[in-house]
């Protein structure tokens, strides 16, 4: 089986490209004077959570940047987009792969901040040479671009299966088959930006629930690890869970007839209890205007 192909490479390291230019160019001004600062006032240890938190946002955007430069580019694999290279999706085992590849490079960037990145700092500061950082934190993105690629496809290659196709979504929808955590999980991760369509309360309240958990996982690795210094891992996974939450939120909204755009109570203060009555209703049965819906499966919280 191939295991990836040449339009996949290029697109993945145009994508880290096109991101690194958005973060530098963008917010590198202020990263340089941040870390100068930092440096300045002896708080050199605080470079190590805030290094993780740009390289975890420079992951995500290079994700999906990803994703959609390799379906321009027709180098979709089968086992990701079900046999269409132009397709701009991806399945639960490559977003986890991702994950665990990036997470590994952010812990090898981790290791790099905190034994010598501090001591590159002041050596340029003392030099006078603070321009060169930029150019250093673009190097070390580099080369860890180079090293994420060959680990991002082996672990792809170690997860099960392809991405769902659009019929075997669409059975779950309409036909109402039952769904589980796991299946919960998998179908928010397989639908990452999908705002169309309905979901059922299994499939948003188990999900919740997955980050609830994982959250309080990585709450208490951050602690050990960072010291109270700042929630570095549960930041990072809020970001990547971020554009999944919205979506499945939409999604169960759609399925009590209401409009996705009501989301945005949320960002009112008290309006937003509405959206959790909302979202706790079982939904309308049968078709609506967002779709069949999966108003037949069994509601483990009716």
């Amino acid at each position: 089986m191939q295991l990836t192909n040449a339009r996949e490479i290029g697109a993945f390291f145009l994508a880290r490209l096109v991101a690194m230019g958005m973060v530098f160019v963008l917010a590198g001004p202020v990263l340089v004077r941040i870390y100068v600062q930092l440096s300045r006032s002896g708080s050199v240890f605080l470079l190590t959570p805030i290094g993780c938190i740009v390289n975890g946002i420079l992951w995500l955007i290079t994700f999906g940047l990803f994703v959609a430069l390799r379906a321009r580019f027709s180098g979709a694999p089968p086992r990701v987009s079900g046999g269409r290279r132009d397709a701009a999706t991806s399945s639960a085992g490559e977003i986890a792969a991702f994950v665990i590849a990036s997470l590994m490079m952010i812990a090898l960037d981790y290791v790099l901040d905190a034994f010598v990145v501090p001591s590159v700092y002041d050596s340029l500061q003392q030099s006078g040479e603070t321009s060169s950082i930029n150019t250093m934190l673009f190097g070390v993105s580099m080369l860890s671009s180079l090293v994420c690629f060959p680990i991002f496809i082996a672990v792809r290659r170690a997860m099960p299966g392809a991405a769902p196709s659009e019929e075997s979504t669409r059975s779950y929808d309409e036909d109402g088959l039952p769904v589980g955590f796991g299946g919960a999980i998998a179908t928010c991760l397989c639908k990452y930006a999908v705002f169309k369509g309905r979901a059922s309360r299994s499939e948003f309240w188990y999900f919740v629930l997955f980050q609830v958990l994982l959250f309080v996982v990585l709450s208490i690795i951050d602690a050990a690890v960072f010291r109270g210094a700042a929630p570095v891992l549960v930041w990072l996974a809020a970001l990547l869970l971020f554009v999944p939450g919205l979506a499945v939120t939409v999604r169960r909204l759609h399925d009590g007839d209401i409009s996705g755009w009501w989301a945005l109570l949320a960002l009112i203060p008290l309006f937003g209890l509405y959206i959790l009555v909302w979202l706790w209703d079982p939904g309308t049965k049968g078709p609506n205007r967002f779709g069949m819906g999966p108003g037949a499966i069994p509601d483990v919280f009716a």
